[in-house]
């Protein structure tokens, strides 16, 4: 039992780096680092897309996934990473709230302090009184002091104000934020380019944002106008042209009119992602292409998106018994 907690806990951290706030928002990326840790008694295996082993490692309590040539190790409660070969190329003397590396930087929360280092471990930025810090996206990270949010630049400069209450990430130039308890839609300079009306909001995806308002769920362009007319009960991003959207209970996917193209019925959807889209069917997870082509059985107790070509899944019956692995998109399981 404490083995398999011990997986779970692993797998959890290193899922973070895919979910964004509460979001099914899911950054489609080339395969190119699909590294990934497995735990082997006290030992961790990074494997590659097919199973093959390309690394071992010992004496770490915590291992996850490669991201911009980096993977995040921790001993104890000190936090740092690893090169492709293994080598620990940033000693584990980090403390506090570790990120992987965007954009060339990993930010650090520690206290009342913000930094982000390089991939060499270099220091370059550091800001005192913030108390927390996000990854950089699109050139700018969030940053938050005194409760507030705002952004800086990549040398550490305030270029948007700190006055919302919760921020997304950019996303095609547009960045979903909370003020005075409404959600909108600000630029790069910080301007309101999409009125702060909506109950909550995710990134633009494909030209599109999602929105609620008046608990339904609807698609808005950068005007802010409504090209879709349906508004739904739950509803995932575009990709791939499509769209996973709630209607009474069962998931669909639609297109940019709103006309109905994978009828499912699915009890649950996430957003595409290297072609193949997770749906859930009688209590089991598997996944889709975008012909609606059954391309690996739903048979997973959870799973996540792909990454790199490879998506984590949960094998067994309860997250009490579940054993954590990986599977490519052939449906190679890689794992446990």
């Amino acid at each position: 039992m404490k083995r398999k907690l011990t997986i779970i806990i692993i797998l959890i951290a290193s899922f973070a780096a895919l979910i964004s706030l509460s979001w099914r928002r899911f950054q489609i990326k080339p395969f190119l680092e699909a590294e990934v840790p497995l735990r082997r008694g006290a030992d961790f295996i990074y494997v590659d897309k097919e199973g093959a082993e390309c690394f071992r490692i010992s004496g770490y309590n915590t291992a996850v996934r490669f991201r911009e040539g980096r993977a995040r190790v921790s001993v104890g409660t000190r936090v740092g990473f690893l090169d492709r070969n293994g080598n620990e190329v940033i000693g584990c003397k980090l403390s506090g709230e570790v990120d992987d590396f965007h954009e060339g930087l990993a930010a650090i929360s520690y206290l009342d302090r913000v930094s982000y280092i390089d991939i060499d471990g270099k220091e370059r930025i550091n800001l005192a009184g913030f108390d927390r810090a996000s990854s950089f996206c699109s050139g700018f990270a969030a940053v938050r002091k005194n409760h507030k949010w705002g952004f800086i630049d990549k040398i550490g400069k305030i270029s948007i104000p700190l006055r919302f209450d919760r921020v997304s990430n950019f996303s095609e130039g547009l960045c979903a934020a909370l003020e005075n308890g409404k959600w909108g839609y600000i630029d790069e300079n910080g301007n309101a380019r999409i009125s702060f009306d909506y109950q909550a909001a995710a990134d633009f995806s494909e030209g599109l944002g999602l929105v609620r308002h008046g608990g339904k769920w609807q698609y808005i362009d950068k005007t802010g106008n409504s090209p879709i007319k349906v508004a739904y009960d739950d509803a995932v991003p575009f990709s791939n042209g499509l769209a996973g959207v709630m209607v009474n209970g069962k998931w669909k996917f639609v297109d940019r009119t709103g006309a109905t193209r994978l009828g499912g019925p699915f009890d649950g959807v996430m957003a595409f992602s290297s072609g193949l889209a997770a749906i859930k069917q009688q209590a089991k997870w598997g996944f889709i292409d975008v012909n609606g082509h059954e391309r690996i059985t739903p048979k997973f107790a959870m799973v996540d998106s792909f990454r790199d070509g490879i998506a984590p899944v949960a094998i067994g019956d309860s997250m009490v018994s579940v054993q954590w692995a990986y599977v490519n998109t052939q449906g190679v399981l890689i794992g446990p």
